[in-house]
């Protein structure tokens, strides 16, 4: 149980999460008996050569990728949010939410209209036709804004929808005879209305959209085979192929990206023979047709069945995802006794459907109120949430449910890939293991034991073992590789980020190995202040280009790339200096960032993990080069130069008593505003556009610092300069030449020119 007096312990979380980051491994451990919950403690990694009894982890024999765990957000569960305080609700969601705060939960669900916690039965168009299409009050007021809420704290959240029916005007009796069939409950969906209904998907996608929400995926229909229910469509596998294969075209043909995943229903498909294996009936029919690389997998609920059938369906069809989207906790199954139901939940919601290739699992409603509610008449009326509030919103209880999932999210980060583990295995205990894209390893444990048990964990000749409580839930994150920076260890700052801070001399050799991405020739190393030496087998050599002087250089393994910035005496960010030596900084629009705009436009957020430090090439005199298309967006051309990361000091093109650091450039394609001109102050702008895939080097002489002058060439070869070359799959993601993201995968990618990692690549 929870109480709202909780100031201290978000505060204590706050610095345990702080303190987890300079650790090299970190496990959260959760008892049934509630004696720790989601507890934080930090194992020695010692060096080993012995294997015996431990399990032995292979993070290079990778699975199936990773989008994330996490939980439903249906009208009840937002009202109830919405009904706390709001310092509390923020408290709670962004310690489940939050990477850098908590911990890191990145998937949702929602329904597309009434689902059986809605607060009345509605559809989003109620009367024929689509010009009737509207949100209803249960999006607007309720849903929409704990997404909004959620997406502010981790923007990173996958959301996925399913409507529950179809509008009934749409339903008929059956196929054949088409007779109406104007109700909540049962029917099937009118051929005659399948393009129809793909637009009503599409209204609803763009009208998230409009308010901020990307849907991320979405299922045709939630439980096809579920006559009852308060509101349900029967839709056996032939109807379902048949909408889907218009479902896909017309998202093709309106230019939805939205993921579709068929079934979304039970693993014994609900005893129905026919209906077996319903996900490969559905490819079979479908072919090959327009939009079919949008039909990637299918969905799954644990209400019947067993988690094997996820396993079969993956051998029949490998080359398909497979979702895990609904369970349930409550009356039946005892589930708010947690030292029975958190084995469970663990166990086969979290574990067992990832080793059998799930690449996400969601819980039903993230939060209900201690009434099990609010609810509709016909739909479940035993169901708690994966957090029980009470009824006067004073204080709330953590469910097995909210446990699993942010246990599975804590260590796993989006991009992860599922890996091979072999040796040690005892009875009671389950375990998957996995590879995060910043290079850590990951665990999550299931001891069903009424004892502990110790597992020992090898990889790469290190070892860490970890306690496991009797009837516990256990997850581990493991930064196993530690580069380093001229052969000191670099710190680990978490959130996927090693550092070094260290005085560097001009022109001096740099070497940094001890990961294998660090060889990779897409790694970022920003040519202003490097240029690549030798490379080597987990590693490369680089020349040092700026002055000498203290410099912090981070190796960013989410993007796979160096940020460097001068630092003082403390560490702490350098500034200007009186007479012009120091530091200049950098920071515009979402338009400019480093390695790519597309990944990290500043939108004028300060702080160093934005703003771009300038290399200081000699004495008062800074440079940075920006390609157009990568550093630069040539149609949102808006930066500025600052004394220091944030507001401050700040070079101006008009000066000002309070402003004097005036700043000239005279260039054709590059201005400084004076504030009379429609450009702000001091802010670069574009007198014409700039050229797609050139570099421009802005050079800012601050040898009288009160009368700067910039300089920009275009000639500068650079590392983001360079051939097109075969791509690659990355997890780092993949953009068109234009800006737009087009996602991770490139087998599914159309020939053409993208850019991986800030360098162009081309499909053949």
């Amino acid at each position: 149980m929870h109480s709202f007096s909780r100031f201290l312990a978000s505060t204590l979380l706050s610095l345990a999460a702080i303190y987890a980051m300079s650790q090299q491994a970190v496990v959260y451990t959760t008892t049934g008996s509630r004696s720790q919950s989601l507890t934080e403690s930090y194992p020695a990694v010692t060096t080993s050569s012995s294997t015996n009894n431990a399990i032995i982890l292979h993070p290079d024999r990778r699975n199936q990728s990773i989008d994330g765990y996490g939980f439903a957000f249906t009208y009840s569960a937002c009202y109830n949010l919405l009904h706390m305080n709001k310092a509390d609700r923020h408290a709670l969601l962004e310690r489940t939410f939050s990477r850098a705060k908590g911990y890191g939960v990145c998937y949702a669900r929602i329904s597309i209209g009434c689902s059986d916690f809605s607060s009345q039965l509605y559809t989003l168009c109620e009367q024929p036709g689509l010009q009737n299409f509207k949100l209803f009050t249960d999006e607007t007021d309720y849903v929409i804004p704990v997404l909004k809420e959620i997406l502010e704290i981790n923007p990173d959240v996958k959301i996925m929808a399913a409507p529950w029916t179809c509008p009934r005007w749409m339903k008929v009796n059956n196929i054949t005879e088409k007779n109406s069939h104007y109700e909540w409950t049962d029917g099937h969906l009118n051929p005659d209305y399948y393009y129809v209904y793909s637009l009503y998907f599409v209204r609803f996608i763009q009208a998230m959209a409009d308010n901020g929400i990307k849907i991320y995926a979405v299922s045709p229909q939630n439980e096809p085979l579920n006559h009852g229910n308060c509101a349900s469509l029967y839709m056996p596998w032939q109807e379902q192929a048949a909408f889907v294969r218009t479902l896909a075209r017309t998202f093709k043909q309106q230019g939805i990206d939205t993921k579709i995943y068929v079934y979304d229903h039970n693993y014994n498909y609900d005893g129905i023979s026919s209906e077996y294996d319903y996900p490969i009936k559905v490819y079979d029919e479908l072919g090959s047709f327009e939009g079919e690389e949008l039909v990637v997998g299918s969905a799954y609920h644990n209400y019947g069945g067993d988690v094997s059938e996820l396993n079969d369906i993956h051998q029949q069809a490998p080359d398909k995802e497979i979702v895990f989207t609904e369970a349930s906790i409550g009356e039946w199954n005892n589930g708010r006794n947690l030292d029975s139901s958190l084995m469970d939940v663990m166990k086969n919601v979290a574990i067992l459907t990832t080793l059998n290739h799930a690449r996400a699992a969601c819980v039903w409603n993230f939060m209900l109120d201690y009434n099990k509610g609010p609810n509709l008449a016909g739909g479940c009326q035993t169901c708690y949430g994966a957090v029980d509030v009470a009824n006067d919103y004073s204080w709330y209880t953590l469910n097995s449910q909210y446990y699993a999932i942010c246990h599975m999210s804590a260590v796993t980060q989006p991009g992860a890939y599922r890996i091979d583990t072999e040796g040690w295995w005892t009875n009671n205990v389950s375990y998957v293991a996995f590879a995060n894209p910043d290079g850590s390893v990951a665990m999550a444990f299931c001891n069903e034991n009424g004892s502990a048990v110790n597992a020992k964990v090898v990889v790469d000749g290190k070892m860490i073992s970890i306690p496991l409580p009797a009837r516990s839930a256990v997850s581990c994150r493991w930064n196993y590789q530690v580069p380093s920076f001229n052969g000191s260890p670099m710190t680990w700052e978490g959130n996927g980020i090693y550092s070094f801070t260290g005085y560097l001399n001009q022109g001096e050799a740099c070497t940094v190995q001890g990961r294998r991405e660090l060889a990779d020739a897409d790694w970022f190393y920003d040519p202003d202040f490097f240029s690549p030496l030798e490379s080597t087998e987990n590693g490369r050599s680089y020349s040092f280009i700026p002055v000498s002087g203290r410099y912090k250089v981070e190796a960013d393994f989410r993007y796979g790339a160096f940020r460097v910035y001068p630092v003082d005496a403390t560490g702490a960010p350098a500034t200007m200096n009186a007479d012009g030596s120091g530091a200049l900084w950098c920071i515009g629009s979402t338009g400019i960032g480093k390695p790519l705009f597309l990944w990290n436009g500043a939108n004028w957020n300060t702080g160093t993990e934005h703003d771009m430090a300038l290399a200081q090439i000699q004495d008062k005199v800074y440079r940075i080069s920006l390609v157009v298309g990568e550093q630069l967006n040539g149609n949102d051309v808006n930066f500025k130069f600052f004394h220091q990361p944030g507001w401050g000091g700040e070079y101006v093109g008009s000066a000002t008593s309070d402003k004097p650091w005036r700043l000239s450039l005279n260039d054709q394609v590059f201005g400084v505003g004076n504030g009379s001109d429609g450009h702000d102050n001091g802010n670069i702008y574009a007198r014409q556009t700039p050229t797609e895939g050139q570099v421009y080097v802005f050079t800012v002489d601050c040898s009288n610092p009160n009368a700067a002058v910039a300089t920009v060439t275009d000639h500068i070869e650079t590392a983001v300069n360079i051939p097109v070359a075969d791509i690659k799959a990355s997890v780092r993601g993949i953009f068109h030449v234009s800006g737009q993201y087009v996602g991770s995968n490139a087998s599914r990618l159309p020939k053409g020119l993208y850019i991986v990692n800030g360098r162009k690549k081309l499909v053949k």
